[in-house]
């Protein structure tokens, strides 16, 4: 009995392992980032419409993993107008038209200013999602368990959403006029925010 029990642990353990092991890095230098993703995602190109109304193209990043969905959008900004002050927040009040925002904290990455978000949509499933803004490309992170799932913000989400960074030219860029302007934008979204000297 003993003995079956402990083969039985062993095999759970294994499976454990090889989907931890399934994790990698995935790099794009050509949008200036790289995530970690369950699996190789597939890439889509699409024609997006920006808040002011015009055309940007953006390419989605997307693995299904099981039941959960991951997710990340690059909108090339380079050749259209937007207020750079607005934009986050902007995607923000977009999102919480299509789900409830639950969390909201200022985020950043490489001393990029951004978002992270937690929501639920209309049908009930979770997602922790992250917006940041820089060298004229808007990054939108979200991994989303459907909501029979029992572990709605499960380790993985928050494994997929911390794993971004930025690569090329976008990496630890802090230039003071961007500090600045990320400064407005979170003291809108979030009230009083000091960024350290």
């Amino acid at each position: 009995m003993r003995v079956v029990a402990l083969c039985i642990a062993c095999a759970l353990m294994s499976a454990a392992a090889a989907a931890q092991s399934s994790w990698q890095e995935y790099a794009y230098p050509e949008q200036q980032f790289a995530i970690s993703f369950p699996g190789e995602p597939s890439i889509q190109k699409l024609p997006v419409k920006t808040v002011e109304g015009a055309t940007a193209p953006e390419t989605l990043y997307t693995v299904r993993h099981d039941r959960e969905l991951f997710q990340v959008a690059v909108l090339d900004l380079s050749r259209v107008e937007y207020d750079r002050r607005r934009i986050v927040t902007d995607v923000v009040a977009e999102v919480a038209q299509r789900a409830q925002v639950k969390f909201t904290t200022p985020a950043r990455v490489q001393g990029t200013m951004g978002v992270y978000l937690t929501m639920v949509s209309r049908a009930g499933n979770h997602s922790v999602g992250a917006v940041f803004l820089t060298n004229n490309r808007l990054y939108e992170v979200e991994g989303t368990v459907p909501a029979t799932n029992e572990d709605a913000l499960s380790g993985e989400m928050a494994r997929f959403e911390q794993s971004l960074r930025f690569t090329g030219s976008a990496a630890g860029r802090v230039v003071r006029r961007q500090a600045t302007d990320d400064a407005l934008l979170l003291n809108r979204l979030f009230g009083p925010f000091h960024l350290p000297q």
